[in-house]
């Protein structure tokens, strides 16, 4: 009896490890070598996360950038010749046994920025876990992107392919087409469908240590910029491509770790797609107060769509203008942003963000950022966008928070980081 007791209680215990083992905390680095633009000599860095997937068999490696907009992963392919596809790691679908051509093409437009892509069945291995016959684009074809990473994870919704096809990143959702694939193109989707992890919710958050938009001491430049690689064993599958000692951030799946906020998670609930359309990550937006008597009372249809893979918090193009006109903003043709004075930020009145449940406060040294403090001069992460009525809230919003995706709750989770500023705010309406 007590042997069988004993036997059971390593069995539980065996399950309990099991479970929590499919609550998978990744730490996440600042993308290298070229996550920077050089202004006046200074190093800008652009907030965006970045780590490294394996895909196909024998597995071929790349640093991708964690994006929300979509759930189609991607990166760069060998028939790609573009020259926004130079100095970046090339998928072989012929180098690998696993690679399967569904025959597909998808071509996904980011608003300032596209990519066309031929659809493959893969190998995809993220940390450690792995997912077999996932659904990877192999890019044909890139424009606008930044240097510093080879494609996309995505982790939005999840999609349905057709021989051919378009999807719309950022507002509008994506569009909704015949499912001819039963494999989850999302990569959390997929992992949960499979066991690896134990619920399809995840989220992302900075280190507390790290500043919302950091700067570096001022460089020549003429002189290239380098950094060493090392490997951190740490990070179950990422390498460490920057000189700092501390991760940037971490994402985790499977869960929440709300250890790290101060109370509770507060939920957006997702705007309902139009019809035909699939549900992606965006919220309804009622109002954007910026002080000084400045606030954009928005149309009934708004939505705010919550992005990872993208710095900018990014409105429509006439309240941009009418934003820095206020605070005597000077545009950027571009990159389509505004730079102020470095001086005038702390007089600047934190943006109010109103969606349906909650009011988000959120100061100005989140949305702004120094180009050079010797020339007084800095930026706003505040920028046009391509639509009259849409925003979208990348990581000048989203790196305020703990935040975290729910597809169960289909929600959008904001927690406030343990040792954020008191400005930081999230009140009920």
């Amino acid at each position: 009896m007590r042997s069988t007791i004993l036997c059971l209680a390593a069995l539980a215990q065996l399950a309990l490890t099991a479970v929590a083992d499919k609550h998978v905390t990744i730490p996440l680095y600042r993308r290298s070598p070229s996550p920077f633009y050089q202004a006046a000599g200074e190093q800008i860095d652009d907030g965006v996360l970045a780590g490294k997937i394996s895909v196909g068999t024998p597995p071929q490696e790349f640093n991708v950038v964690f994006d929300t907009s979509t759930g189609l992963s991607w990166i760069r392919g060998s028939k790609c010749r573009s020259e926004n596809c130079l100095d970046r790691c090339t998928y072989y679908s012929t180098r690998s046994k696993t690679a399967v051509s569904t025959g597909h093409k998808y071509s996904v437009n980011y608003g300032d920025a596209c990519v066309d892509t031929r659809v493959y069945l893969d190998t995809v291995t993220f940390s450690d876990r792995t997912v077999p016959n996932m659904p990877i684009g192999g890019a044909d074809r890139m424009s606008g992107f930044d240097a510093g990473f080879d494609g996309y994870l995505g982790l939005g919704p999840n999609i349905q392919f057709n021989k051919t096809g378009k999807l719309y990143a950022g507002n509008g959702n994506l569009q909704r087409r015949q499912d001819l694939m039963t494999q989850p193109s999302s990569f959390v989707n997929a992992a949960f469908q499979i066991g690896q992890i134990e619920s399809p919710q995840f989220g992302v958050f900075i280190s507390t240590n790290t500043t919302v938009a950091p700067t570096t001491a001022p460089v020549d430049p003429a002189t290239p910029v380098t950094t060493t690689p090392t490997t951190d064993t740490a990070s179950t599958g990422f390498v460490k491509r920057t000189t700092e000692s501390a991760p940037a951030g971490y994402l985790i799946f499977g869960g929440v770790d709300k250890s790290k906020i101060t109370g509770d998670f507060n939920y957006l609930t997702l705007a309902d797609p139009v019809e035909g359309e699939t549900r992606n990550w965006d919220v309804c937006l009622k109002k954007a107060d910026f002080g000084n008597g400045l606030d954009f009372q928005q149309s009934e249809d708004t939505i705010a769509s919550i992005s990872t893979s993208s710095s900018y918090i990014t409105m429509p193009c006439h309240q941009a203008d009418k934003f820095h006109d206020k605070f005597g903003g000077k545009f950027l043709e571009s990159t389509q942003t505004y730079t102020i004075k470095c001086s005038e930020i702390s007089k600047m009145p934190p943006l109010k963000l109103r969606f349906d449940e909650y009011t988000v406060t959120l100061p100005a040294s989140y949305w702004t950022r120094e180009i050079d403090g010797d020339r007084d001069c800095c930026e706003t992460l505040i920028r046009k966008g391509v639509s009259n009525r849409d925003w979208s809230l990348g990581t000048a919003f989203t790196h305020a928070f703990y935040t975290s995706f729910n597809s169960e709750k289909e929600a959008v989770g904001l927690g406030v980081l343990k040792g954020s500023p008191s400005g930081l705010k999230i009140t009920k309406n």
